[in-house]
């Protein structure tokens, strides 16, 4: 299985339509898509306050929307990985299994794949079917 955020799933209509895409034939099968993710859709910028209060009282959701946000516009220390990471400690399986994939990007850290194998062991104890497999992977390079 290829890696990929599925936060990237949660922007892809806002990136389609500002690159003209528009013909169904550049759209994922509904098949394709895993069960797992969710269309949250990117939030507007009035609602990003709201959403950081919420998200900073322990709102995973609300977390993953803000990460979607600065995934596509960066600005400060309103990060992408800042929010992902909150999403992770909110207990949200869709931040835990990004947060994994994020560590993941470095393999020479033993740290970096130890912190990254607890953030997919936490996703798949809750179900994620893309944090099992990626454990698994992870576990078949290991034994290489």
């Amino acid at each position: 299985m290829s890696r990929q955020l599925i936060i990237v799933v949660i922007a892809f209509c806002g990136i389609c339509f500002n690159y003209g895409v528009h013909s169904s034939e550049h759209l994922p099968l509904i098949s394709e898509v895993p069960s797992e993710t969710h269309f949250l859709g990117l939030p507007t910028r009035s609602e990003l306050p709201a959403l950081k209060n919420s998200a900073m009282m322990g709102s995973g959701e609300d977390a993953v929307r803000l990460a979607s946000w600065y995934l596509k516009f960066p600005q400060g220390d309103d990060t992408h990985l800042k929010w992902t990471n909150i999403a992770a400690e909110n207990g949200n399986p869709i931040g835990q299994f990004n947060l994994a994939l994020r560590l993941l990007e470095n393999k020479n850290d033993p740290l970096a794949v130890t912190r990254a194998r607890y953030w997919l062991l936490a996703s798949a104890v809750q179900g994620s079917i893309l944090a099992r497999e990626e454990l698994q992977e992870l576990d078949a390079q290991v034994k290489k």
